[in-house]
């Protein structure tokens, strides 16, 4: 048998493969049928193997939760509203993020397979984890896939003095080339996602400056005092506007077109049992409805060896493409375990006792 160490000083390292099994058991008896609890295990380890930490074993516990207490809908019929050749509006009906989310970006590929295209908006559906699951399904096609997602009103608007948006990330995936790995950007359009906010707090460290406030509205550098959030940019002077614009088009891409909730009208996961009511945005693209896949790979190699080739700042080792510290990451988590934080094996040594399971399938 493979076990879970017992928390330590520093951060034990889990073999990937015992820590998908305890996933999978533990949302099985969470009330998923096996093939969702499966999807639900793959979603949040490929979180723990690129190396983000705050949407990966963080979050098991509270999905499970929820699913205990209603807030997920453990047997969802998740069924179209509207489509087109190229487009569908699904209604999520509280499903599982994951769960929900696998099915939509395998909506938007197949659509994408039949005519180039394909884009598909959720609503009523929960939290879906890490965005960049679902744009790589599409790589893993041989396409270009992007997400996008709604969360609860955590984000104070530029010139704001409320929160009244979300975190309301967004991910774009791209296939790599014949040498070169998939070009992966997932952010949040805030200046950190609020998962991001628990790592600080869990390592016992200051947030930077001009990223959080308190309660009562007052800027925060104290993680375990930090509530809401500013755009990405941080204020007006340093490019706010830019991610409040990013933040806002998340709202109209997926809960405008979904017909569900923006940020603003959302519950927070902390706040209800209830579902969180979030809405989502996919879409996919076939490469070679508009360039031969040859010439778009050739190509793609040639642009990362550009930006490999770019001389490193004083103090840099080099020039790295978004997702290339997560494909790194992964290959050593794979080969070495996830190392994750004490406080969160804790917390799964917690959801086993209250599920009742053991950590090692013996």
């Amino acid at each position: 048998m493979t076990a879970i160490p017992a928390p330590t000083a520093s951060p034990a390292r889990i073999p990937a493969d015992a820590l998908a099994d305890f996933y999978d058991r533990a949302f099985t008896r969470a009330g998923l049928p096996p093939e969702d609890a499966a999807t639900v295990a793959r979603v949040l380890l490929t979180a723990d193997l690129r190396g983000i930490a705050s949407h990966g074993a963080a979050l098991a516990h509270g999905y499970a939760r929820r699913m205990r207490d209603g807030g997920i809908n453990t047997r969802p019929d998740i069924r179209p509203l509207t489509e087109t050749p190229g487009t569908l509006v699904l209604d999520g009906d509280a499903g599982a993020g994951p769960v929900v989310g696998t099915y939509a970006m395998g909506r938007a590929i197949a659509k994408a397979r039949e005519v180039g295209v394909g884009t598909v908006t959720v609503r009523n559906s929960n939290h879906y984890a890490a965005c960049c699951n679902y744009p790589l399904l599409a790589v893993a096609e041989g396409m270009a896939g992007m997400t996008m997602t709604t969360t609860g009103p955590t984000v104070v608007p530029t010139f704001g003095a409320a929160p009244l948006l979300g975190t309301n990330p967004i991910c774009i995936a791209f296939p790599g080339g014949a040498r070169e790995r998939p070009f992966v950007i997932d952010m949040s359009t805030s200046v950190a996602a609020l998962g991001a906010v628990g790592v600080y707090r869990r390592e016992g460290r200051a947030l930077p400056e001009g990223w959080a406030y308190d309660a009562a509205m007052h800027p925060t550098t104290d993680a375990a005092q930090a509530r809401y959030l500013n755009p990405l940019g941080g204020d007006r002077a340093h490019g706010s506007q830019k991610g409040y614009g990013l933040n806002v088009a998340v709202d109209l891409f997926a809960a405008l077109l979904s017909g569900g909730r923006y940020s603003a009208q959302m519950q927070l996961a902390t706040a209800t049992p209830d579902p969180l009511q979030s809405a989502h945005m996919f879409s996919a693209w076939r490469i070679d409805a508009f360039v031969p896949p040859e010439e778009y790979a050739a190509r793609f190699d040639e642009y990362v060896r550009m930006l490999h080739a770019c001389p490193p700042a004083p103090g840099a080792e080099r020039v790295l493409i978004p997702g290339e510290p997560e494909w790194l990451a992964e290959d050593d988590r794979r080969a070495h375990g996830i190392p994750l934080h004490p406080t969160v094996v804790a917390d799964l040594r917690a959801l086993a006792d209250e599920l009742d399971i053991p950590f090692v399938e013996c």
